[in-house]
């Protein structure tokens, strides 16, 4: 398993793609700012060569070599669609193999998807001079919990994907403790119903176990090697 990553190796990965991906879109803004682009009905060529422009100046910046060398942490890692045939298989795993669910089948991801969904509705409902930083963080970290359950789920769970699987699904473990820490700051807020908290309260921390469980299970499954 040498040439297979573990959580820890992908963990190592994901940070330095988002500060990669900090820096590309920081030189992209960057360039945009100094050469705006050019307008929609500006001719082709002209198009054409504003994205050569683009192109060479986020290379140069970015340290790219040749344009075939798409730099790691800008490739897809989905894998390739299977056909058919090749994905009959899968019928017959039932539930307790997630990779023959589509991610919109996946209860975990049902759960979390709800969960933001309902933080969602009830924001609606607090005055827009109420929302604070506190207010702000949970909201956002509650929609990331389903969002990276569901990244996690994209990347797979063969062995060679699994153990970013698991540090993609992590992120939303870590999403999901932020929002209990952040709901926490607004219990005594005058917006907020000693009822309702109890309620948002509570589902944070079923689908913040809910996630973890979820972790222990793909380490389980990492370390027995299942393909």
């Amino acid at each position: 398993m040498d040439d297979i990553w573990d959580e820890h190796q992908w963990e190592d990965f994901l940070r330095e793609s988002d500060r990669r991906t900090d820096l590309y879109m920081r030189y992209w803004d960057e360039y945009v700012r100094r050469t705006p682009p050019p307008p929609e009905d500006a001719p082709e060529e002209k198009q054409e060569a504003w994205e050569r422009g683009l192109h060479a100046y986020l290379a140069r910046k970015m340290g790219w070599d040749k344009d075939e060398d798409l730099p790691l942490w800008l490739e897809d890692f989905d894998a390739e669609p299977e056909d058919e045939e090749g994905e009959a298989w899968k019928a017959g795993l039932g539930d307790a193999y997630p990779e023959a669910q589509d991610v919109h089948d996946l209860p975990l991801y049902q759960r979390a998807f709800s969960f933001g969904s309902e933080v969602m509705d009830w924001a609606e409902t607090v005055p827009g001079d109420a929302k604070d930083t506190a207010f702000v963080d949970f909201c956002s970290n509650a929609l990331q919990v389903g969002a990276k359950v569901a990244g996690g789920h994209g990347m797979g769970y063969e062995l060679r994907s699994l153990g970013g699987n698991i540090a993609i699904t992590k992120r939303g473990l870590w999403a999901a403790n932020r929002a209990l820490a952040a709901l926490r700051q607004l219990r005594t807020e005058p917006f907020m119903d000693e009822v309702v908290y109890r309620r948002l309260y509570e589902q944070t921390y079923e689908v913040r176990n809910a996630v973890g469980l979820h972790v222990q299970h793909l380490r389980e499954r990492f370390e027995r090697g299942v393909e």
